[in-house]
């Protein structure tokens, strides 16, 4: 399996016939860190499909990363400030801005064969608040602003800094 940092400038500037080599592939993102296995996010690795890359870069500018921002993406991953549990998965918070709002990435964690499992990317996008309650993990390095969107608030509403 490649590596999305490998492939990530192809898949977002390179020519269709460069593009089309890779439709249909899995990208390995980061290995999973003991710690995230510890919550429930037992693959050996993150994984994301071609497909959500393209999909998710039509759909609007929440979604539409650079690839410097997917760079990034690829070495905050193992590293979010908050995980967040639902019903199907799990939401990392990462430590990293998009349109002024921290990126979320949406996982699944997938059997891919007999006891295999990987944390596949569903969906990776910028969010400003948050409405889901079930935090299973804070970082112990959160910021004001990161702690505003995990209660709820827009964090653009409460500055770090008292005036």
């Amino acid at each position: 399996m490649r590596l999305l940092t490998d492939v990530i400038d192809t898949i977002l500037n390179g020519t269709e016939a460069e593009k089309q080599t890779l439709q249909m592939s899995y990208f390995e993102i980061a290995p999973t860190p003991e710690y995230l296995k510890k919550l429930g996010i037992v693959g050996e690795s993150f994984t994301i499909r071609y497909g959500i890359i393209t999909h998710h870069r039509k759909k609007d500018s929440d979604h539409d990363f650079t690839a410097d921002e997917w760079k990034q993406i690829c070495a905050k991953i193992t590293e979010p400030f908050a995980v967040e549990r639902y019903e199907k998965g799990y939401n990392l918070f990462l430590d990293l801005m998009h349109n002024n709002n921290y990126v979320l990435v949406g996982i699944e964690v997938k059997s891919v064969g007999k006891s295999i499992f990987v944390n596949a990317v569903k969906t990776v996008f910028a969010k400003n608040i948050c409405t889901k309650k079930d935090i299973i993990h804070v970082s112990k390095k959160i910021t004001p602003e990161q702690q505003a969107l995990l209660n709820g608030t827009n964090l653009h509403q409460y500055p770090a800094v008292k005036r």
